[in-house]
């Protein structure tokens, strides 16, 4: 709600007050800032949002006790250099004015825990800004950015990276250091060419309750686009099935020979590259895309189940309705898969030994190649299912994964 204050003198008015720690002029109609905001010289909290300033007098630099420093929808295009006076800002908000430049001085303190410059025009990485080692968010959406330096590595304790609608052509592998990243915005950098399904909730869908995709997959997706564009000798495996079906430890015992019976259930797209030598003399690179079996990603399908992959569907007994289960899972491959041949994998046979109607399905969906029962806690049926892999991928269409777009061949 705004208030109708604009009298730049208010702030003279009440310098007297030297004790005040907070200054909320929020919604007003200021257009001006008194230097004599230098005053206060004990204040920790100043907040100028939504006013109508248009700078800001270097008088701010002699708030040493200032933390927090918001002047967000504002008209500022210049930040003077003194501010870098202030010794232990934490929080600055400069977002949503017409800045251009930030000069590095103000990222001299390093203690700023959080950053915003969104709705600016900044045409390049702020200088600075990679040295500050306690920074948890940092936020540059919506500015002119068209690179991100390797440098910003050194975010060791940065949490939140908003970086959504700018220019963005190339992500530095650096980004993979960032292990305390927990949120990752990329929205609406459109030479990324990351597809809104892995990109997943926006950072307004996020702050309002929903989920945010991991930065893991949201990276994992675009190094694997990014250096694979043009596969040779390669084909892809899909596996899906419900949550707990046991398809992590497929993917285990067939790629690593190991078996973990706490092994961590996938949480959204994993994606493995699987060597394998077909016919003892060619080489293949298998693109393993390990889907969680959450319901929230069942949405998601639909942009990954691509035609001319092998699809393994894996069920196992514990619910006692696997063939509703297989009809479900069937049909969206059908969908979406077109042709694709289909290995239905019986899986944790020995904890939960059940079949399936194997007539009727291969009937209603003549895709199905085989029926196999695994167990891969003893390894029952894993060689089995290892050479009809690999006569199944043999018999994909060669140099099908060689696509414009990159998306099909991994």
């Amino acid at each position: 709600m705004r208030n109708s204050l604009d009298d730049p003198s208010f702030i003279e008015n009440i310098s007297s007050l030297p004790n005040l720690v907070t200054l909320d002029l929020r919604n007003n109609y200021i257009n001006e800032l008194s230097s004599s905001v230098n005053g206060f010289i004990n204040l920790r909290d100043l907040l100028l949002s939504s006013n109508g300033l248009s700078s800001i007098p270097i008088s701010i630099g002699l708030l040493s006790s200032l933390e927090v420093f918001r002047i967000a929808d504002n008209k500022i295009s210049f930040i003077p250099a003194e501010m870098g006076r202030i010794p232990g800002p934490k929080v600055l908000d400069f977002s949503w004015n017409r800045l251009k430049n930030i000069p590095q001085e103000i990222f001299k303190a390093g203690d700023l825990t959080e950053v915003d410059l969104s709705g600016n025009k900044l045409a390049s990485f702020p200088e600075g800004l990679t040295t500050l080692c306690k920074l948890e968010k940092l936020n540059l959406s919506r500015n002119l950015l068209k690179s991100i330096p390797a440098e910003i590595e050194n975010l060791k304790n940065i949490t939140e990276l908003n970086l959504s609608h700018n220019q963005i052509a190339i992500l530095p592998v650096e980004l993979n250091c960032l292990k305390d990243l927990n949120e990752l915005f990329l929205h609406g950098n459109d030479f990324l060419g990351l597809p809104k399904e892995i990109l997943g909730s926006t950072w307004q869908e996020v702050n309002e309750g929903a989920t945010a995709s991991t930065p893991k997959d949201i990276l994992d997706y675009y190094f694997r686009l990014r250096f694979e564009r043009t596969p040779l000798n390669e084909a892809k495996m899909i596996l899906v099935g419900f949550g707990a079906v046991g398809k992590t430890s497929l993917v285990n015992r067939l790629i690593y020979q190991n078996f973990s019976p706490r092994s961590a259930k996938t949480e959204g797209i994993q994606i493995t590259q699987w060597p394998i030598a077909l016919n003892d003399a060619e080489d293949i690179k298998l693109h393993v895309w390990d889907f969680g079996g959450q319901e929230i990603m069942h949405s998601t399908h639909q942009f990954f189940l691509t035609e001319r992959s092998l699809y393994l569907l894996v069920l196992n007994g514990r619910q006692g309705h696997e063939d509703a289960d297989a009809e479900y899972w069937l049909e969206l491959i059908q969908s979406f898969g077109g042709d694709s041949p289909v290995l239905v994998v019986l899986n944790k046979i020995k904890e939960h030994p059940f079949d399936v109607n194997r007539g009727a399905l291969q009937q209603k969906f003549p895709n199905i190649r085989e029926f196999i029962a695994t167990d891969c806690e003893t390894g029952q049926g894993i060689d089995h299912l290892l050479a009809t892999i690999e006569r199944k991928t043999d018999a994909l269409e060669p140099g099908l994964f060689h696509s414009k777009n990159g998306l099909e061949g991994i």
